[in-house]
């Protein structure tokens, strides 16, 4: 068995009863080992909870064994034309319809520095095409460099330097945001960054830096999509994976009306350690 750590933020870690449905929940242990190579929409791809790809013979997705039957899924670009075709794994669901928090977390590994690529993670309205009119969460790590930026007010972005958080290669990390989507007028977000191996110590946290949260990149719209989209920056290209994500857990629930602002600022509460899949 896997053990999956999930942050749990704000309100909903300690309010009963308050708990919502899963999103997504997947640790790739029941997929098929090998290359997704084709767009695959509706029933989505076995064994990851209904995951979509858009993929291509060069831009491709791959479910890999790391060991013991602990699978995970990598991210290859290895065409030479900057695009905006890149491999895409990403989740659709129905937000709204009583629910206004998203909470969730994955684990993220670079496996390649060698060239400039992007690892985007993203929650918008529908789809899996980033966009700054439907986007609610969108941040990146550049896997040369281990730089983490984000996104707010459309395009404005924030890069936090490299001395505050830097991405190592070959480290397994473990990424938790929540999206509180009940404001009418402007919605918030959050992300912190721990180690798997040390999920308690926080290594990076957006409050650090915007402490009443973090505007979303759209300022109110209802969320739909779940994503994880990347590729080579420019001509650079490898046949070998750049990144690699693993337990994804994601979960929509309802948040009574405080404010915003009081829901952020409670941040990080416990966490929550589940057991699924097999080893």
């Amino acid at each position: 068995m896997k053990t999956l750590l999930t942050f749990l933020f704000g309100v909903a870690a300690v309010l009963p009863g308050l708990h919502g449905a899963s999103i997504l929940t997947t640790d790739f242990n029941s997929a098929t080992v090998g290359n997704i190579t084709s767009n695959v929409s509706s029933p989505g791809i076995p064994g990851t909870d209904g995951m979509f790809s858009l993929a291509d013979s060069t831009r491709s997705l791959a479910i890999a064994d790391t060991g013991g039957g602990n699978n995970v899924l990598q991210l290859i670009d290895n065409d030479a034309v900057v695009a905006s075709s890149r491999p895409t794994a990403y989740k659709q669901f129905t937000g709204g319809a009583g629910s206004n928090l998203i909470t969730g977390s994955y684990h993220l590994r670079i496996l390649n520095t060698g060239q400039p690529f992007l690892l985007y993670t993203f929650i918008n309205a529908s789809g899996a095409v980033q966009s700054g009119t439907n986007t609610a969460v969108s941040f990146n790590i550049r896997t040369s460099t281990g730089v983490l930026q984000y996104y707010y007010n459309n395009t404005d972005s924030f890069t936090v330097p490299d001395t505050t958080f830097k991405a190592v290669i070959n480290t397994d990390y473990l990424f938790s945001v929540s999206l509180d989507y009940s404001n009418a007028i402007q919605d918030k977000w959050r992300l912190q960054v721990a180690t798997v191996a040390a999920p308690g110590v926080i290594l990076y946290d957006t409050n650090s830096d915007f402490p009443t949260g973090v505007d979303t990149r759209a300022a109110n719209i209802t969320p739909g999509a779940l994503a994880w989209y990347g590729g080579a920056n420019g001509a650079a290209i490898s046949a070998s994976p750049f990144a690699q994500i693993d337990n994804l857990n994601f979960d929509m629930s309802l948040v009574p009306e405080p404010s915003t602002a009081a829901f952020l600022g409670l941040g990080l509460l416990g966490i929550v350690i589940r057991r699924t899949g097999r080893r």
